[in-house]
């Protein structure tokens, strides 16, 4: 298998490489799932949400590529608006968290296992917006699908970490970080929804 995958074109690759970050979205949000029914993390399982909604996104976004005029419209709808309703989900659980007493608090190992990962899920994000230079409308979303979840990723990673070193510290201050990410989340979002028809508008004109 990994000897057919070397020798694919890199178009191939790239849509194999799509899927595989879709399993791993998938994967790694039913890991949040159960770290947080395992350490009465209410925010895990919501972190799990949205990430769920990423993933599912960059799925509608792989088919698109794959059957490119099938569907345009619709596959191209669902996947900017699971952006958006991913963004005002996570928004509205973090400001949720500004007015109530509970705050996300993660057991020692948990929290370092979950840093880790969240790292390492950022850092990859980053290299996958280097390396993508196409410019058409279903590239588009996954940019910007890599970077919000990288960009929450790497939210979750300095929670964790100061809910081990610093314990004490008021986390409001992350809080704050992941409110206005799920605010950049949202506008990113309408940006994908309306920008081929503005574009198409342009053209007609």
């Amino acid at each position: 298998m990994l000897k057919k995958y070397f020798h694919s074109s890199k178009d191939q690759k790239k849509l194999i490489n799509i899927f595989v970050a879709f399993i791993a979205s998938i994967l790694w949000s039913m890991a949040k799932i159960i770290f947080g029914i395992v350490d009465n993390s209410a925010f895990l399982i919501a972190s799990a949400i949205f990430t769920i909604c990423l993933a599912i996104s960059k799925l509608l976004c792989l088919v698109g590529i794959v059957k490119y005029e099938t569907n345009y419209v619709i596959i191209h709808v669902i996947s900017s608006l699971l952006i958006v309703g991913a963004g005002v989900f996570y928004g509205l659980y973090n400001t949720r968290l500004l007015y109530v007493n509970s705050m996300p608090n993660y057991g020692t190992i948990i929290a370092i296992t979950i840093a880790a990962i969240s790292f390492f899920l950022f850092v990859k994000a980053i290299i996958n917006l280097i390396k993508d230079k196409k410019r058409d409308d279903y590239n588009r979303n996954l940019r910007v699908i890599a970077l919000v979840g990288g960009s929450m990723d790497i939210v979750l990673t300095q929670m964790c970490l100061l809910a081990v070193e610093l314990p004490e510290m008021n986390p409001r201050y992350n809080l704050y970080i992941a409110l206005g990410i799920s605010i950049i989340t949202m506008i990113l979002g309408i940006y994908c929804l309306i920008k081929p028809f503005l574009k198409k508008n342009n053209i007609s004109n």
